[in-house]
């Protein structure tokens, strides 16, 4: 309400449920939209509707659009599924739309459906409970710098308001103002902009290395062109002789050089991290395999254009002379052979200089400790819904049942349970108070990353504990608060 950059603005959070019903139950990736998110996305649904505004608050957030993905795979594409109940962690709910093959709004992870978010205005989630994140687009004649100068003017705001009920301090507050491609992007673009690069020197070398085998056949070929311009064959005859057998090599390299990028395509996406953003959407497109179809036209004319050019100008009874005599091609002929295999030796050094340093790199990166053992370590996903567990006390029951049953298993030393697993997503950073401790002026309590374990976690990852002790199963939330901080 307080802002006037963004045209429109929406939350959203990443959630996970349980899909039931039909071929048994399955974990789906769910992402929680307030109704106007799909305003800033700006994207219609293939089938029904998104949710509105009145579909969006507690008690009414009944209804679900579907990827088209879950869609096909999980109800067969039916194309009476608008109108439908299915069963999200025990609570049924009811189809109102499905999204376009080509819409994947995956910033912190996939998603399969999208739900209200469903906040009640009444009874809001706890001022500091950071759980969502926030998109807006920007209005007309807006700038990316003039919106990062109203947050902030908006947050020093709030940092004065006394009646939000929540300690707020701007420099342990800040907003993050980001573009939405280089969020879901991430940091990738540098790796793959290294790795184009070194693509680039190795296409260099294996262009200058053509490059002079065509010379060294065109200078092969100066007597042979020559005898057949004394028997009477023109300029343009013998340019489109060499330029059509050039067409010819280039095009049968060019067709065998996408056959091998697809084949090379599909082994490299089988074994591609996970971590690479939109990895399902890599592929040859058509803009590729036209760029690809220009190069190789262009440089199949280029590659025979010059010698053609190079061997009509000659003087024909001087290159029969020559050769009859045994004659060696004159130094002028050679330099610009000499000049590709300096640029071809000097780009090979260069490659050969970054690929050592990144295989150094790699080394480092494989033997750097991350503070806990990986190896013998299994997760799964594991959640309590709230419509069969839906006190707190209910929950803590759950684990406290399942935890010990695994233990048990054949084969597991330990079982412990962790909120977020390592590596795996971002802790929700929370204000920390510590007795004793007085905060600077102006910067407000410490702001820290809590993380929620059971007992026996530390031991399970191999984390040792500096000084005290590890959690017990007498550490519990009816009794003395306890907790641990890292070094």
């Amino acid at each position: 309400d307080q802002q006037g950059a963004f045209a429109h603005v929406g939350a959203w959070r990443g959630a996970e449920r349980t899909l039931t019903g039909g071929e048994g139950p399955e974990r789906i990736d769910v992402t929680a939209f307030t109704w106007s998110m799909w305003s800033v996305l700006g994207v219609d649904p293939l089938a029904g509707r998104v949710f509105a505004a009145d579909e969006d608050l507690a008690g009414r957030d009944d209804v679900v659009v579907l990827s088209h993905g879950l869609w096909t795979r999980r109800f067969g594409a039916d194309p009476e599924i608008l109108g439908r109940s299915i069963e999200l962690d025990g609570r049924a709910i009811d189809v109102i739309g499905v999204m376009p093959a080509d819409f994947d709004f995956r910033v912190n992870g996939g998603a399969e459906a999208w739900i209200p978010m469903g906040i009640d205005p009444g009874n809001p989630p706890g001022r500091g409970n950071h759980f969502a994140s926030i998109a807006g687009r920007l209005a007309g004649g807006v700038s990316f710098e003039q919106a990062r100068a109203e947050m902030r003017t908006i947050l020093d705001r709030w940092g004065q308001d006394e009646s939000i009920g929540h300690t707020w301090r701007a420099p342990n507050h800040p907003a993050f103002l980001r573009p939405l491609h280089d969020q879901i992007v991430g940091d990738v673009r540098t790796s793959l902009v290294i790795l184009l690069g070194a693509v680039g020197f190795v296409l260099l070398i294996a262009c200058a290395n053509v490059a002079n085998l065509l010379l060294v056949r065109g200078e092969s070929r100066q007597q042979e062109i020559a005898i057949r311009t004394s028997m009477g064959a023109g300029q343009p005859r013998i340019v489109r002789q060499l330029v059509t057998e050039s067409l010819v090599m280039a095009v049968a390299g060019g067709v065998s050089g996408l056959l091998l990028a697809y084949g090379g395509l599909i082994a490299l996406l089988s074994a591609a991290p996970s971590t690479l953003p939109r990895l399902h959407e890599v592929g040859l497109n058509p803009s590729v395999l036209a760029f690809s179809a220009g190069v190789t036209i262009l440089s199949g004319v280029l590659f025979g254009l010059a010698p053609a050019l190079q061997s009509s100008r000659n003087d024909v009874q001087g290159v029969l002379r020559e050769e009859s005599r045994g004659g060696t091609a004159s130094r002028r002929r050679f330099r610009f052979r000499h000049l590709l295999v300096v640029s071809e030796m000097s780009l090979a050094v260069v490659l050969l200089i970054a690929a050592a340093l990144l295989m150094q790199s790699f080394w480092r990166l494989q033997n750097v400790d991350p503070g806990f053992r990986g190896d013998g370590l299994i997760t799964m996903s594991v959640n309590a819904p709230a419509s069969s567990y839906p006190e707190q006390e209910d929950v803590t029951a759950f684990y406290r049942d399942v935890i010990p049953r695994l233990a048990a298993l054949p084969g597991v030393t330990l079982a412990t349970a962790v909120r977020t697993p390592p590596l795996s997503g971002n802790l929700p950073p929370n204000d920390l108070d510590i007795e004793g401790y007085e905060a600077v002026e102006d910067v407000g309590p410490l702001n820290a990353d809590i993380q929620v374990v059971a007992p026996g976690y530390f031991e399970a990852m191999g984390i040792p504990v500096l000084r005290g002790r590890s959690f017990e199963d007498r550490d519990q939330m009816d009794g003395e608060i306890v907790g641990v901080i890292d070094e």
